[in-house]
């Protein structure tokens, strides 16, 4: 080095020792190398100081979290919904995402493939978007029936079974296409009906997104939501109607099955025997509605909401969101709702207009009695865990989701209005 040359021609200037010059010089060395060992180890420990401030302050960091929602994705990759890896799919349901360029639609003028070309034994292995229009995908006891029911016959437009129809969630899509096949329905022009089917599972299981994306990326996605507290006291309520003996609701805070953040569609282990599945976990509906891949998630601001440890599956679906008090004709929220639908689905015809609808009274007084109401006192805790999870929702769901271009919602303003109540206890305030 310069310093080094300096020093042994300064030696020899005064006529001193070489080798004199030398130790001299590795000295200094040695005293510059200890110096600068010294200031490293301060640094390390200043980083360590703020990474621990950050962690106290704001949890795990964004990678960290990333990796919470995604197994997946890497260190790396801070953005979990630009895509989905082919062999992604493949490991997860054991299949490969289909060629789905075909045009979407399917008439007598544009024949229909045979089902051999479509499904071989129990796999699909043709190209099967252009079968299914749209899905009602979300959540139970969010009116998915009341829409199946108002979306099912369209001036003979639409088409949809009278009933669920969840086989992608229980890992058998040929099914679903083997059904939906035999049961195309002509219109009078010679236009296949608009046809859809109701599932209000498939955003919980573990599998049903991975199918989509592979098999039915062009299918529209109708999804509704509710207060949480009003929707555990629903859900609750209704497995009592249909006879089946609950726990007390604080036994039901958490998540339904341990160590599993997916709703099961088969192993009824020992728990969920006893929880039927109800439990407040399940009301995180942002955790489930962010694994469409619709939003960044770059930003510790989002992923402080959303930490799960789901997949997330980046889809090419179209989703329509809607709150259910939306369907409440006395709410000026509710006005475009037909038209919106309408235009969503792409229907030539409107909607008929809603009408409210009166719940099925009960007059067994054993159920009566065993029903609850969330707004006694005993409930609180529950209410108070539903109240946080229903602002988290609701900021996500406002802030991120519905700003995606991929997502429809009808009078966006008056629908965010409804999300605000939804960091309010109902039993306070008596209007959700």
């Amino acid at each position: 080095s310069n310093f080094g040359i300096v020093t042994i021609e300064s030696s020899i200037d005064n006529n001193e020792p070489a080798d004199h010059a030398v130790r001299t010089n590795s000295s200094k060395n040695k005293s510059t190398i200890a110096y600068a060992s010294h200031i490293v180890k301060l640094l390390l420990v200043a980083m360590t100081i703020v990474f621990a401030l950050d962690t106290l302050l704001f949890g795990e960091n964004e990678n960290q979290t990333i990796n919470n929602l995604n197994p997946n994705t890497t260190a790396s990759n801070t953005n979990v919904s630009t895509s989905l890896m082919k062999s992604e799919v493949e490991q997860r349901t054991n299949v490969a995402p289909i060629n789905n360029n075909d045009p979407v639609t399917r008439s007598s003028t544009q024949p229909f493939p045979s089902l051999s070309e479509l499904v071989r034994e129990k796999s699909i292995i043709g190209n099967v978007s252009w079968l299914l229009d749209f899905a009602i995908i979300g959540f139970p006891k969010c009116a998915t029936t009341f829409l199946m029911h108002y979306l099912g016959k369209h001036n003979n437009e639409t088409y949809m079974p009278n009933a669920e129809y969840c086989k992608l969630s229980r890992k058998k899509p040929y099914k679903l296409v083997n059904k939906f096949y035999e049961e195309i329905e002509i219109l009078a022009d010679g236009d296949k009906a608009t046809t859809g089917f109701k599932c209000p599972e498939d955003l919980e299981t573990e599998f049903a997104l991975d199918y989509y994306h592979a098999y039915f990326p062009r299918t529209k996605l109708i999804i509704s939501v509710r207060h949480p507290v009003r929707w555990l006291e629903s859900f609750y309520n209704f497995r009592v109607l249909k006879g089946f003996h609950m726990p007390p609701v604080n036994e039901l805070i958490g998540a339904c099955r341990k160590d599993y953040p997916y709703i099961p569609f088969e192993d009824m282990d020992e728990a969920l025997e006893k929880n039927m599945k109800v439990c407040t976990s399940r009301a995180n509906f942002h955790h489930s509605l962010s694994r469409l891949g619709k939003t960044p998630m770059s930003t510790r601001d989002e992923l402080k909401l959303l930490r799960h440890n789901m997949s997330v599956v980046p889809t090419k679906n179209k989703v329509f969101l809607m709150e259910i008090r939306q369907l409440d004709i006395s709410l000026e929220a509710s006005r475009s709702l037909p038209e919106d639908l309408q235009n969503f689905l792409g229907l030539k015809n409107p909607f008929v207009p809603l009408r409210n609808y009166s719940r099925h009274s009960v007059d067994e007084e054993d159920l009566s009695r065993r029903f609850i109401d969330i707004c006694d006192d005993e409930y609180v805790k529950a209410r108070s865990i539903l109240v946080d999870i229903g602002r988290d929702a609701a900021q996500w769901i406002r802030d991120y989701f519905i700003e995606s271009p991929d997502v429809t919602v009808s009078s966006k303003s008056l629908f965010s209005k409804l999300l605000d109540d939804w960091s309010i206890d109902p039993c306070d305030k008596q209007s959700v």
